[in-house]
């Protein structure tokens, strides 16, 4: 049975660092394994991710200490070996987090006795093509962003649903994202707030050139498809939940996006966390940061 806590962790945040530093010897009193890993080394293809990702079941549970952008990160070994996540934060408003950077040791006492709140949440599985003829598939908890590589020049993109293809789109890209993804990226590009519990995706045009461009709201069934119409000069580059993919060798390009709901759903953990709604005020207020003590 797995018993070992995984410590995702910024090591630019001294706090965090030292919280983690602190966890770490409260669970070794306890007889519990731990280790910790920098939230940095958790790209997309790195060694250190798929190492971790391997070896998963070892892990009674990921905690993220940071941000949002922290808890993404450690989403992907999570997600990936069927691990569940809670994000202490010590970050900004903390959607994605479960705990309040205060009650990092109430909270690990807590799923400790299995006393933890659980709700799961959907991802989206994204199949990229490539122009020569390769396929890559990626999963991202917010969003998968399709964008122009350069500024000063917009891409048309080719939306369709369920095959039924939509009015051609002129914009800075488009966002495809979940629920959880609402709240991020989608909803800085005008799209609407979902509630957690939403099952479908939302499609939103980033600053289109077109004012009769609408964003969806998708069925938790439908498949997205999204198609980059070339233009001279401009090359359209593929964001998973704000990493850019990278091209290594240059001469690549993406054909095509395919995005639907991921089989696979996050376990996300909360402890004394503001539930959605108090999150969303707080936004809407300015209230974007937490009070650490």
């Amino acid at each position: 049975m797995a018993t070992e806590v995984l410590f995702v962790v910024p090591t630019i945040n001294a706090k965090a660092s030292q919280a983690a530093a602190e966890a770490q010897q409260w669970l070794a009193e306890r007889q519990v394994h731990s280790s910790v890993v920098d939230a940095d080394q958790l790209l997309i293809g790195s060694s250190t991710l798929q190492h971790l990702v391997a070896h998963g079941r070892r892990f009674a549970l990921v905690c993220a200490l940071g941000g949002d952008g922290t808890v993404l990160r450690a989403t992907r070994v999570a997600a990936l070996a069927d691990i569940p996540l809670i994000g202490i934060n010590f970050g900004s408003l903390g959607f994605l987090t479960g705990a309040h950077s205060a009650s990092l040791l109430p909270a690990l006492e807590a799923f400790l006795q299995g006393r933890l709140t659980k709700e799961r949440r959907v991802m989206l599985s994204a199949n990229i093509s490539f122009s020569d003829g390769s396929h890559a598939q990626y999963q991202a908890l917010n969003e998968i962003v399709l964008g122009r590589q350069s500024l000063g020049r917009d891409i048309r993109v080719r939306v369709a649903i369920n095959d039924h293809a939509l009015p051609e789109f002129r914009a800075d890209g488009m966002v495809v994202a979940t629920a959880t993804g609402s709240t991020a990226y989608a909803l800085s590009a005008g799209g609407s707030l979902l509630t957690p519990d939403q099952r479908g995706l939302c499609v939103v045009p980033i600053s289109a050139h077109n004012l009769r461009s609408v964003s969806f709201v998708c069925g938790p069934e439908d498949t997205i498809s999204l198609f980059p119409l070339a233009r001279s000069g401009q090359r359209a580059v593929a964001y998973i939940d704000g990493q850019m993919l990278a091209n290594a060798d240059g001469e690549r390009d993406i054909v095509s996006v395919l995005v639907k709901r991921a089989q696979k759903e996050l376990l996300l953990l909360n402890y004394d966390a503001p539930d959605f709604y108090a999150k969303v005020v707080r936004l809407l207020s300015g209230m974007e940061h937490e009070h650490v003590t």
